[in-house]
């Protein structure tokens, strides 16, 4: 790396060498590298990894939270189908949007019953945690409430689900 710079050291090459979708490729594998090492990689004993306690990362508590958001996705079901619908004074764009999140959050309520099989559990346990607050809470709110204020929020709840789903790939 270059002093103050994030671009990898220019290096004096042939032409044909100047591929540069191969150097910005090459680039990128690196700082995945550094970030996430491949699994045939460890950590030398000089350097001492960033890791959460294990009692956070134990199956046992995110089974916990498993439980926990599929009860608050099917109470808010309830509420939805119960309050929403036969209140009367709610628009079908604001039901959609509150079945939308409902669905979601569900359904990544189950997906984190198996985030403890990936290889970064926490990353894809606070990845999908953050897709639910901020997706399917997004679209709660705009639901009860009618106000658009938090709408604006909610492609950022999606892009988190789809980074959740790529983290069982690392």
């Amino acid at each position: 790396m270059e002093p103050g710079g994030c671009l990898p050291p220019r290096r004096h090459v042939h032409a044909f060498e100047l591929d540069q979708t191969a150097i910005l490729m090459d680039y990128l594998v690196k700082l995945l590298d550094s970030f996430c090492p491949p699994k045939s990689s460890r950590v030398a004993p000089s350097s001492k990894a960033h890791t959460l306690p294990l009692s956070l990362l134990n199956e046992s508590n995110l089974l916990r939270l498993a439980g926990i958001s599929g009860a608050l996705a099917v109470s808010l079901s309830a509420y939805g189908s119960h309050v929403l619908r036969e209140s009367g004074n709610t628009d079908e764009r604001r039901t959609r949007a509150f079945e939308t999140g409902n669905r979601y959050h569900l359904m990544h309520s189950l997906t984190l019953l198996v985030a403890n099989k990936a290889r970064f559990p926490w990353l894809t346990a606070s990845l999908l945690l953050g897709g639910m607050v901020i997706f399917s809470g997004s679209c709660y709110h705009y639901s009860i409430t009618g106000k658009d204020s938090m709408r604006r929020y909610t492609p950022i709840g999606g892009v988190m689900y789809i980074l959740a789903w790529l983290s069982f790939l690392l």
